[in-house]
């Protein structure tokens, strides 16, 4: 790549997350002062092997005794907690800023590892993308989640199919989210990815109940339903349809289930990238902090893709279309997700995965 090229490529990264802190900026205060979604993790972590790991009247007392009484009430599966129970041992602030880090370095994992397009175009994508930059100030851990799917893909790359389905197990921290991942492995037939899928997902469910208790499972149903959760202007469908529309809710989850399968079969790379994209618009308690989550599945859109797939791509790749999605319509992200995920279903072109630790081939050049 020329010295210009890059230059230009630079100066785009920069003028992206120079947009996208601009835009949400007003929020930057309760970013610096830990006033985050990181406060439940905390309380989750402090509360981790012991029976009061969902209550929110303990919840509440750790938060206020770290300063920030939000009272933000534990909603994820116990192993979650177990796994930030070191993080638990530390004064709040100190836990906060060793979280961010974390957040940012599995940034930095996410777009080092995904392999197309080249990373150069992969940084900047990732710069202008406004739902990464909400989910770094709200401290949320999709993140976490993109570096999961980026090491488990590398991983199967370099023919280590188990370890890569233990990563991708990972994502039960948003199990909602990754769903679709467990039929798509077993209709395309990847046995020793499921093997690693279905087992590393068996041994946190075991973990959980160890750091839960054996009735965590109640108690985590009965925090959701009465945990105060209002998503502004979430990227979903699901607010359309009420009790009249259900069948035809139930019909649209389906086609786009089928179609996301019927690529599964045949490319990896999609099975794993186009797995939460086909849940976040139908989901009910979804919010724009999940969007960075579509992009692996717009990522490799950019170099496989039709033309129809590529300019679904590109209107989710940057800040546009979030910033109308909030400004103009609320339904315009989970349009242009639903679109992007038929659309890719049906190209031809598949995915061809570098077998070596060079990441980034010749062919990855766009």
């Amino acid at each position: 790549m020329k010295r210009m090229d890059r230059l230009a490529l630079a100066a785009l990264s920069v003028g992206g997350l120079a947009l996208t802190a601009m835009i949400i900026g007003s929020g930057w205060h309760y970013w610096r002062d830990g006033q985050t979604d990181f406060l439940s993790f905390y309380s989750g972590a402090r509360l981790a092997f012991t029976p009061d790991l969902y209550d929110l009247g303990k919840a509440q007392a750790i938060q206020a005794a770290a300063g920030i009484p939000l009272g933000l009430c534990y909603i994820r599966m116990p192993w979650f907690a177990a796994a930030l129970w070191t993080l638990g041992k530390l004064p709040y602030h100190s836990a906060y800023v060793i979280w961010v880090g974390l957040l940012l370095a599995a940034f930095v994992t996410f777009v080092r590892l995904w392999p197309r397009p080249a990373l150069p175009w992969r940084i900047v994508i990732l710069c202008g993308s406004l739902p990464a930059m909400i989910s770094l100030q709200v401290a949320q851990d999709q993140a976490l989640l993109l570096a999961a799917m980026a090491i488990g893909l590398y991983l199967f790359s370099v023919d280590e199919p188990v370890w890569a389905g233990v990563v991708l197990s990972l994502g039960l921290a948003k199990f909602h989210m990754f769903l679709p991942l467990y039929p798509a492995v077993l209709l395309a037939r990847r046995w020793k990815l499921a093997g690693g899928l279905f087992g590393g997902s068996a041994m946190l469910v075991l973990i959980s109940f160890a750091a839960g208790g054996w009735d965590w499972i109640q108690k985590l149903v009965s925090s959701l339903a009465t945990s105060q959760v209002v998503m502004f202007r979430p990227p979903s469908l699901y607010p359309l349809f009420g009790e009249s529309h259900r069948v035809l809710y139930g019909a649209m989850v389906v086609v786009i289930l089928l179609a996301y399968l019927w690529r599964a079969r045949s490319d990896v790379a999609f099975l794993i990238a186009a797995a939460p994209v086909v849940m976040m618009p139908v989901l009910p308690h979804v919010a724009l902090y999940d969007c960075p989550l579509v992009l692996p599945l717009v990522m490799l859109s950019l170099v496989t893709g039709s033309v129809v797939t590529r300019v679904l791509a590109v209107a989710l790749a940057f800040p546009l279309a979030s910033f109308l999605h909030f400004s103009w319509n609320p339904y315009l992200m989970p349009v242009l997700m639903i679109g992007l995920v038929l659309s890719a279903s049906f190209d031809r072109r598949r995915t061809a995965l570098p077998r070596s630790a060079h990441l980034d081939p010749v062919l990855a050049e766009v």
